[in-house]
Protein backbone atom coordinates (compact mmCIF):
# COMPACT_ATOMS: atom_id res chain seq x y z
CA UNK A 1 0.00 0.00 0.00
CA UNK A 2 3.02 2.07 0.94
CA UNK A 3 4.10 1.67 -2.43
CA UNK A 4 1.03 2.55 -4.24
CA UNK A 5 0.89 5.60 -2.67
CA UNK A 6 4.13 7.05 -3.07
CA UNK A 7 3.96 5.74 -6.75
CA UNK A 8 0.80 7.55 -6.95
CA UNK A 9 1.98 10.69 -5.27
CA UNK A 10 5.33 10.65 -7.57
CA UNK A 11 7.12 10.80 -4.68
CA UNK A 12 9.93 8.44 -6.42
CA UNK A 13 12.03 8.15 -3.78
CA UNK A 14 9.64 6.96 -1.29
CA UNK A 15 8.73 4.79 -4.07
CA UNK A 16 12.00 3.23 -4.76
CA UNK A 17 12.93 2.35 -0.87
CA UNK A 18 9.21 1.05 -1.02
CA UNK A 19 10.54 -0.78 -3.95
CA UNK A 20 13.28 -2.12 -2.78
CA UNK A 21 11.96 -3.31 0.33
CA UNK A 22 9.17 -5.58 -1.35
CA UNK A 23 12.71 -6.98 -3.71
CA UNK A 24 14.53 -7.59 -0.32
CA UNK A 25 11.41 -10.36 0.56
CA UNK A 26 9.94 -11.32 -2.59
CA UNK A 27 10.77 -15.27 -3.43
CA UNK A 28 9.15 -15.57 -7.20
CA UNK A 29 11.82 -14.23 -9.81
CA UNK A 30 9.04 -13.22 -12.03
CA UNK A 31 7.66 -10.58 -9.60
CA UNK A 32 11.64 -9.76 -9.00
CA UNK A 33 12.13 -8.91 -12.24
CA UNK A 34 8.97 -6.82 -12.49
CA UNK A 35 9.81 -5.16 -9.43
CA UNK A 36 13.51 -4.54 -11.12
CA UNK A 37 11.62 -3.06 -14.16
CA UNK A 38 10.20 -0.74 -12.06
CA UNK A 39 13.00 0.35 -10.56
CA UNK A 40 15.30 0.65 -13.79
CA UNK A 41 12.22 2.72 -15.72
CA UNK A 42 11.73 4.80 -12.48
CA UNK A 43 15.86 5.24 -12.50
CA UNK A 44 15.74 5.98 -16.20
CA UNK A 45 12.46 8.43 -15.69
CA UNK A 46 12.00 9.94 -13.10
CA UNK A 47 15.31 10.41 -11.50
CA UNK A 48 17.56 10.73 -13.96
CA UNK A 49 20.37 8.16 -13.13
CA UNK A 50 20.95 6.46 -16.06
CA UNK A 51 23.82 4.02 -14.05
CA UNK A 52 21.16 2.83 -11.91
CA UNK A 53 18.95 1.79 -14.82
CA UNK A 54 21.07 -0.28 -16.18
CA UNK A 55 22.07 -1.62 -13.49
CA UNK A 56 18.16 -2.51 -12.53
CA UNK A 57 17.77 -3.30 -16.25
CA UNK A 58 20.94 -6.25 -15.81
CA UNK A 59 18.33 -7.42 -12.17
CA UNK A 60 15.88 -7.89 -14.64
CA UNK A 61 17.79 -9.95 -17.18
CA UNK A 62 19.37 -12.00 -14.67
CA UNK A 63 15.71 -12.96 -13.20
CA UNK A 64 14.08 -13.04 -16.77
CA UNK A 65 16.50 -13.41 -19.60
CA UNK A 66 13.98 -13.14 -22.50
CA UNK A 67 12.86 -9.73 -21.23
CA UNK A 68 12.89 -8.34 -24.44
CA UNK A 69 12.14 -4.10 -23.19
CA UNK A 70 15.19 -4.65 -20.92
CA UNK A 71 17.47 -5.85 -23.67
CA UNK A 72 16.40 -3.29 -26.02
CA UNK A 73 16.25 -0.46 -23.22
CA UNK A 74 19.88 -1.82 -21.85
CA UNK A 75 20.92 -0.99 -25.90
CA UNK A 76 19.53 2.29 -26.22
CA UNK A 77 20.82 3.68 -22.86
CA UNK A 78 24.22 2.45 -23.84
CA UNK A 79 23.62 3.69 -27.67
CA UNK A 80 22.43 6.83 -26.55
CA UNK A 81 26.17 7.31 -24.34
CA UNK A 82 27.67 5.98 -27.25
CA UNK A 83 29.74 3.20 -24.79
CA UNK A 84 30.56 0.81 -27.40
CA UNK A 85 32.55 -1.20 -24.63
CA UNK A 86 29.36 -1.81 -22.37
CA UNK A 87 26.78 -1.87 -24.98
CA UNK A 88 29.89 -5.16 -26.20
CA UNK A 89 30.09 -6.72 -22.42
CA UNK A 90 26.22 -6.31 -22.20
CA UNK A 91 25.42 -8.13 -25.27
CA UNK A 92 27.76 -10.72 -24.02
CA UNK A 93 26.31 -11.38 -21.02
CA UNK A 94 22.96 -11.56 -22.68
CA UNK A 95 24.09 -14.08 -25.14
CA UNK A 96 25.97 -16.15 -21.93
CA UNK A 97 22.31 -15.96 -19.91
CA UNK A 98 20.37 -17.29 -23.33
CA UNK A 99 22.52 -20.10 -24.17
CA UNK A 100 21.64 -22.32 -21.41
CA UNK A 101 17.34 -21.88 -22.38
CA UNK A 102 16.42 -24.18 -25.16
CA UNK A 103 14.72 -22.18 -28.06
CA UNK A 104 16.78 -18.83 -28.15
CA UNK A 105 18.48 -19.99 -30.76
CA UNK A 106 17.08 -16.88 -32.54
CA UNK A 107 17.77 -14.23 -30.15
CA UNK A 108 21.05 -15.23 -29.52
CA UNK A 109 21.99 -15.29 -33.19
CA UNK A 110 20.13 -11.64 -33.49
CA UNK A 111 22.19 -10.53 -30.55
CA UNK A 112 25.71 -12.08 -32.11
CA UNK A 113 25.19 -10.09 -35.32
CA UNK A 114 24.93 -6.78 -33.50
CA UNK A 115 27.82 -7.80 -31.71
CA UNK A 116 29.46 -8.57 -34.69
CA UNK A 117 28.30 -5.21 -36.37
CA UNK A 118 29.07 -3.09 -33.04
CA UNK A 119 32.87 -4.74 -33.36
CA UNK A 120 33.27 -4.10 -36.70
CA UNK A 121 31.83 -0.48 -37.04
CA UNK A 122 32.41 1.18 -33.37
CA UNK A 123 35.08 -0.59 -31.57
CA UNK A 124 36.92 -1.43 -35.17
CA UNK A 125 37.98 -5.14 -33.89
CA UNK A 126 37.63 -7.22 -37.10
CA UNK A 127 39.11 -10.15 -34.98
CA UNK A 128 36.14 -9.91 -32.78
CA UNK A 129 33.28 -9.07 -35.44
CA UNK A 130 34.68 -12.14 -37.16
CA UNK A 131 34.11 -13.99 -33.68
CA UNK A 132 30.75 -13.05 -33.33
CA UNK A 133 29.38 -13.48 -36.76
CA UNK A 134 31.31 -16.80 -36.50
CA UNK A 135 28.97 -17.91 -34.12
CA UNK A 136 26.12 -16.30 -35.33
CA UNK A 137 26.58 -18.15 -38.56
CA UNK A 138 26.79 -21.84 -36.19
CA UNK A 139 23.48 -20.75 -35.11
CA UNK A 140 21.77 -20.09 -38.62
CA UNK A 141 24.22 -21.45 -41.22
CA UNK A 142 22.11 -20.54 -43.93
CA UNK A 143 22.30 -17.38 -43.93
CA UNK A 144 24.38 -16.21 -47.19
CA UNK A 145 24.66 -12.47 -46.44
CA UNK A 146 26.42 -13.22 -42.76
CA UNK A 147 28.69 -15.71 -44.94
CA UNK A 148 29.67 -13.20 -47.18
CA UNK A 149 30.40 -10.97 -44.94
CA UNK A 150 32.23 -12.87 -42.27
CA UNK A 151 34.39 -13.78 -45.42
CA UNK A 152 35.29 -10.87 -46.69
CA UNK A 153 36.36 -9.80 -42.30
CA UNK A 154 38.66 -13.15 -42.25
CA UNK A 155 40.06 -11.87 -45.48
CA UNK A 156 40.94 -8.31 -43.60
CA UNK A 157 42.66 -10.42 -40.66
CA UNK A 158 46.48 -11.52 -41.21
CA UNK A 159 47.05 -15.06 -41.08
CA UNK A 160 43.28 -15.79 -41.49
CA UNK A 161 43.24 -16.03 -45.61
CA UNK A 162 42.52 -19.94 -45.30
CA UNK A 163 39.01 -19.40 -43.44
CA UNK A 164 38.02 -16.37 -45.70
CA UNK A 165 38.69 -19.30 -48.78
CA UNK A 166 36.73 -22.26 -46.93
CA UNK A 167 33.59 -19.16 -46.28
CA UNK A 168 34.03 -18.48 -50.09
CA UNK A 169 33.72 -22.06 -51.04
CA UNK A 170 30.92 -22.67 -48.96
CA UNK A 171 28.59 -19.48 -51.01
CA UNK A 172 29.99 -21.37 -54.12
CA UNK A 173 28.62 -24.34 -52.95
CA UNK A 174 25.14 -23.03 -52.78
CA UNK A 175 25.45 -21.12 -55.54
CA UNK A 176 28.51 -21.89 -58.34
CA UNK A 177 27.76 -18.97 -60.55
CA UNK A 178 28.82 -16.43 -57.96
CA UNK A 179 31.39 -14.97 -59.91
CA UNK A 180 32.10 -12.34 -57.20
CA UNK A 181 33.49 -15.11 -55.02
CA UNK A 182 35.82 -16.53 -57.59
CA UNK A 183 37.45 -12.76 -57.98
CA UNK A 184 37.80 -12.14 -54.87
CA UNK A 185 39.29 -15.76 -53.80
CA UNK A 186 42.10 -15.11 -56.66
CA UNK A 187 42.05 -11.74 -54.67
CA UNK A 188 42.98 -13.26 -51.86
CA UNK A 189 45.18 -16.38 -52.73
Amino acid sequence: KLFHACRDAEMWPEAIAACEGILATEPDARKRATWHFFLATTWQDHAGDDEKALAEFEKVLDEDATDAESIGAIGRLLQAAEDWQGLDAAWSRQVGRLESRPGTEAARCALLHELGENARLRLEDVARAAEYHARALELDPDHQGRRELLAGLYAQIPGRWKEAVREHQRLLGSDPKRIDSYHRMRGIL
